[in-house]
């Protein structure tokens, strides 16, 4: 049964428009609904249960009480400076926001939500979600650029996931963008149920064209702390229960258990280069990956010796257009639409 979010303001623009945004969110697990009268969420809600209510302030809170498993106050104010002394027994958000960071917000009260009244996700159904591992020991080989332009060439036609495994990744710089969680936060979540997971993850997912990603670590000394089995748990945890078709994974050395974690992927991109030091690397990587056992790494890798570029966009919306995407397309040998 599907969860049901209802908005309720007398504001009928800001209903139409609020519950538009909201219907486009593939990564809200809700079926929306608006009104802008209290006698036509009744009458609806004679045939349907809520889950959620978003409630407009004007409205007495007292009069609403138990008409959903979670009732969150829509409040005047333009920003949420002094929201805690919004006088309410409910959760408050600002009502004059993003509309992305009022879904953000709105699932970050979702996932503090106790158990028995936790919204559930809908997870996957019997599909299989493909695990893409981009990876090279060669550095500057436009692994990330590379990774990048894949995930948005896959996700023309696929729900794609990219995850950013580099203890530096200057995604703030790049995306100009600053993060109030990363990827650190989200493995907080995964010891708990995997309800809280893939709410914690939706809350915490932003987008770059069509893809969406979560922000990489900040923290080397978090990084550095987690795991071989932490990370394996993490990626299974998303191929197994999201709704994510291709998930893929720009890998980096300095994490703990990096051929555990390639041998978890369908399919592997590996940069080379032509030069003496490049290929000596690449002769050591596959060496000690056949003394680890991991010769199946070998068998699902795809090595790619980039000719060189002219220019590599330092915009990373401009990627898309890049020649490096151009090589893509045509080189790779795979279907991707347009």
């Amino acid at each position: 049964m599907a969860n049901i979010l209802a908005v309720l303001d007398p504001d009928k623009k800001y209903v139409r428009k609020l519950t538009a945004f909201m219907a486009r969110q593939d990564h809200l697990p809700f079926e929306i609904q608006g009104f802008d009268s209290r006698v036509r969420l009744h009458t609806y809600m004679q045939e349907h249960k809520i889950s959620i209510l978003l409630l407009s302030e004007q409205w007495k809170e007292e009069d609403f009480c138990g008409m959903a498993d979670l009732i969150v106050l829509l409040v005047e104010k333009r920003s949420d400076e002094n929201l805690e002394a919004v006088n309410t027994s409910f959760p408050a958000i600002c009502k004059y926001q993003a509309g992305d960071m009022l879904c953000k917000k709105l699932l970050n009260i979702c996932v503090m939500m106790p158990l028995d009244e936790m919204v559930s996700v809908a997870q996957r159904q019997q599909q299989t979600c493909e695990i893409i591992g981009i990876y090279s020991p060669v550095k500057r080989s436009l692994q990330t650029s590379f990774a990048l332009i894949y995930s948005r060439l896959r996700a023309n036609n696929k729900k794609t996931l990219y995850l950013n495994f580099e203890v530096f990744s200057g995604f703030h710089a790049w995306f100009r963008k600053e993060y109030s969680t990363d990827l650190m936060d989200l493995m907080y979540f995964l010891k708990d149920d995997p309800e809280r997971f893939l709410l914690k993850m939706a809350a915490m997912t932003e987008e770059f064209g069509n893809v969406k990603y979560i922000p990489p670590a900040y923290s080397y000394e978090d990084f550095m702390q987690v795991s071989a089995r932490q990370w394996e748990k993490l990626i299974l945890t998303i191929a197994q229960k999201s709704d994510y078709e291709v998930l893929v994974l720009d890998l980096d050395d300095q994490m703990q258990g990096l051929f555990n974690i390639l041998n978890l992927c369908t399919k592997i991109y590996t940069m080379t280069k032509p030069d003496g030091l490049a290929m000596a690397k690449i002769a050591s990587y596959e060496e000690m990956l056949k003394m680890s056992g991991k010769e199946s790494v070998l068998e699902k890798t795809i090595k790619c010796r980039l000719p060189v570029f002219k220019e590599i966009p330092q915009e990373v919306n401009a990627l898309s257009y890049s020649q490096l995407a151009d090589y893509m397309r045509n080189k790779l040998g795979e279907e991707f639409d347009e």
